[in-house]
């Protein structure tokens, strides 16, 4: 039985994610969520409140598995890049805050996770590593970068990706001397 839950759970996932790379969050109602899984919206509403409950399990489920713990700031960047219709679906014209709340929180958590599980093998950035190793309160320093790297990616969704994928990257990593 819970391999049928979690298969209908991926299939709704997958199917918003699909979805997404052909239209905004905004206009993607339940019933097309549905259709694309082939699944009853009774099955929906069984497993997730709403589409932003789904994207929230999609997100966590399907995109953290993208990221290195080693190298966060780069998977980030280079997953939205190999995405881009997706993410701005997703980032554009999307005012929950709770998705970015979410985002946040993920990025913060690899970020964390990489720098204490094996600190030379955590290749992300060195001024990353350094400000989490030193800070008194690293938890909230990693959500503090995770969200200016969230802004800065939003923006570059926003500017349509007009700056190479690698420039964003360096901006990151020679952030700080």
């Amino acid at each position: 039985m819970k391999k049928q839950k979690s298969k209908r759970k991926e299939a709704l996932g997958n199917s918003l994610l699909v979805l997404l790379r052909k239209e905004p969050l905004e206009k993607i109602t339940v019933d097309q969520i549905c259709r694309e899984a082939g699944v009853h919206r009774s099955t929906f509403y069984r497993y997730f409140a709403d589409k932003f409950d789904l994207l929230k399990y999609s997100f966590l489920t399907f995109m953290i598995a993208e990221l290195d713990p080693h190298e966060t700031i780069n998977s980030v960047v280079t997953m939205i890049g190999n995405d881009k219709p997706l993410f701005r679906n997703v980032l554009i014209n999307n005012n929950d805050v709770t998705l970015l709340n979410v985002i946040i929180n993920m990025l913060s958590e690899q970020l964390l996770r990489g720098s204490k599980e094996d600190t030379e093998n955590f290749t992300d950035i060195n001024w990353i590593r350094n400000v989490l190793s030193t800070s008194k309160v690293p938890e909230m320093t990693a959500k503090m970068i995770a969200g200016g790297v969230l802004t800065i990616v939003v923006d570059w969704v926003e500017q349509n990706f007009q700056t190479p994928e690698e420039e964003i990257i360096n901006f990151f990593r020679d952030f700080m001397p």
